[in-house]
């Protein structure tokens, strides 16, 4: 990498843990015109890289230092753009990027808003959880019509989106994503019956009426990370319409919701007959419905927590993992298995 013809044949750089790479201008990066893959990290060069190699396919560079990310020029052979704890505040995409189906960006401390991505049309992951100043997403993401995975987790300053109209999304996560407590989810739009996956970890009071779009939907998460009282102590009556989740669950995460009997469904078996995993841990039950014994599929049932549960109804005998721990109130055990 001394001349420019060397620069010039160069395809790959990887930096592995042993290595110790210098700290080149942006002109070099410029001029390895054959480079593909670029896997490096923190001040690889000295400056921000404001043209980089148009055969590039991967960028991984781990600890990005510079403010802005500007992607311009031929760059339509990229596939993969992963720049996690990075410290971009600005990104910049201005060419048609076909080719671009993966953008990580987690842990981006600095970053305010996420830019249109009309020309990234064939993108279908996008990371960018744990991105704590994020207050805006072009609302061109919530109506990509390729985006399979969206991972907006713990970005605790995101603005709520008008609506979500993505037909091929499988997997959505919300952890403590601020603009969904309460009653301010947002209405889904248009086709969702792909959406496999619905990952949320904080209090949901009323559901959507386009709930019902998510026919597809077959693991349902609301825990909390921590343990509290509701944030809205005036609230009566079934706190998140658990009756109202589709059908198709296989997986449904309820815990640390301070649920009581009152609030759950008692023909479970109807609500959910497909259910093999089910979290009530944290809870406040006093009692299981009987209707428990009748999900005939229901491999896994975590109770661990529930304080006040006082006794256990007879389970179904497909049950391989029980977990009950610090259920202090617990009094009845025999007969937990259906014939």
């Amino acid at each position: 990498m001394t001349t420019i013809t060397r620069r010039e044949t160069v395809e790959a750089i990887v930096e592995t843990q042993a290595d110790e790479l210098c700290c080149y201008s942006a002109e070099d990066l410029k001029s390895m015109k054959k480079l593909t893959l670029l896997q490096v990290r923190g001040q690889f060069t000295s400056s921000e890289p404001i043209f980089l190699p148009e055969q590039l396919k991967w960028i991984w560079w781990f600890c990005y230092p510079f403010r802005s990310l500007r992607i311009i020029g031929d760059m339509s052979k990229l596939v993969g753009l992963e720049m996690t704890y990075n410290y971009i505040e600005q990104l910049q995409i201005k060419v048609d990027l076909k080719n671009l189906t993966f953008i990580n960006l987690q842990h981006s401390a600095y970053i305010e808003s996420f830019p249109d991505v009309s020309m990234v049309p064939n993108l279908e992951f996008l990371n960018l959880s744990h991105c704590r100043k994020l207050k805006s997403i072009h609302n061109s993401v919530f109506c990509h019509e390729k985006i399979i995975h969206l991972d907006l987790s713990y970005s605790e300053e995101l603005k709520k989106p008008a609506y979500i109209k993505m037909k091929s999304l499988q997997s959505l996560h919300l952890p403590s994503c601020t603009w969904v407590w309460g009653y301010n989810f947002p209405e889904f739009m248009g086709e969702m019956g792909k959406l496999l996956v619905l990952n949320i970890n904080c209090w949901i009071y009323t559901l959507p009426l386009s709930f019902k779009l998510l026919t597809g939907l077959s693991v349902f998460s609301m825990k909390r990370s921590v343990k509290g009282s509701r944030p809205y102590d005036k609230f009566k009556g079934p706190s998140i319409g658990v009756s109202s989740l589709p059908s198709f669950l296989r997986t449904l995460n309820l815990r640390n919701h301070s649920l009581y009997e009152h609030e759950f469904p008692t023909n479970l078996h109807e609500v959910w007959p497909h259910l093999e995993e089910l979290d009530l841990s944290g809870n406040n039950f006093t009692y299981l419905p009987e209707s428990i014994s009748l999900l005939s599929r229901l491999k896994y049932l975590n109770l661990s927590d529930c304080a006040h549960l006082k006794e256990l109804p007879k389970l179904p005998s497909l049950i391989q993992v029980l977990k009950a721990d610090h259920c202090l109130s617990l009094q009845k055990i025999e007969d937990r298995f259906s014939q």
